[in-house]
């Protein structure tokens, strides 16, 4: 399944967590994607999920990745609505 994802931060060892833009569930995005996609926090891309089978308050796993530029004509991200209006938003690397 394809979904837009907002990146949010990455842990010590490189990997990724992020939102799904339709429903703000969590993805957790394994190193080799981070690099091959070279996602940085802060980012919206465009993600290929799958069922996380590893983790259960991480539902969604991403298997390929690319940028999807949603920046301002300055330069800065807007933070998505689905992430600002998210009461479960959260460090996810804990």
């Amino acid at each position: 399944m394809k979904a837009n994802i907002y990146v949010v931060n990455t842990t010590d060892k490189g990997a990724g967590f992020g939102y799904r833009e339709d429903n703000g569930d969590t993805v957790f995005i394994p190193i080799n994607v981070m690099k091959a996609a070279q996602i940085e926090p802060g980012l919206a891309y465009v993600a290929t999920l799958v069922p996380n089978k590893f983790r259960e308050d991480v539902p969604w796993m991403a298997v390929f990745a690319a940028r999807h530029d949603e920046t301002d004509a300055d330069g800065t991200v807007t933070l998505p609505s689905f992430l600002r209006d998210n009461p479960n938003a959260k460090d996810l690397t804990k």
